[in-house]
């Protein structure tokens, strides 16, 4: 009896192995990790072949482990950046001269001035949206409820309002002049 369950599940599992780099590709997004992800969850998969019950599917429960598997690999991944984040580096103490922080400064200054003349043109509309936005500390979706408006909508204004100040700050127009 176990020898055709055998069978079966490695009929289910090599017909399920073509679609596991595809599984692993959309959680992952580097196709060379979702390979070796996939070879890893078929090789689990074997490995625990008897807690497999055929009462239920078997593209679900495999697609749990590759899954389980993925998050495994992004887990160590996140570890192992703190780690290296740890690791204390020789840079020598002074690469940046004082000219090029003045430079620095004044850009940014300027940039920031820019800004500020870009809000104080924009109509009251968008500025309250972006300063409440960006400035309020609430999430957008209790900002959204606060307008009386949807959490999609509120986007759409906000990317609008961005966009207008960015025109203003650049001097640019909306609809260019033929």
């Amino acid at each position: 009896m176990r020898a055709v369950q055998d069978t079966d599940f490695e009929k289910n599992l090599l017909r399920c192995a073509r679609f596991a780099p595809v599984w692993a590709y959309r959680i992952i997004g580097n196709y060379e990790a979702a390979i070796e992800i996939a070879q890893e969850a078929c090789m689990r998969a074997w490995d625990r072949r008897h807690t497999y019950d055929d009462a239920f599917n078997f593209d679900g429960w495999f697609y749990s482990v590759v899954r389980n598997c993925c998050r495994g690999v992004l887990r160590r991944e996140r570890v192992h950046r703190r780690a290296m984040g740890r690791i204390y580096t020789h840079e020598p103490v002074e690469t940046v001269s004082i000219i090029d922080r003045v430079v620095a400064k004044i850009d940014t200054d300027t940039q920031f001035r820019e800004a500020i003349k870009a809000l104080e043109d924009l109509p009251e509309a968008d500025r309250s949206l972006i300063l409440t936005v960006y400035l309020s500390g609430a999430s957008r979706r209790e900002i959204a409820e606060g307008f009386g408006i949807t959490t999609a909508a509120l986007n759409t204004r906000l990317r609008r309002a961005l966009i207008r100040a960015r025109f203003i700050a650049t001097g640019e127009t909306l609809c260019p002049v033929a």
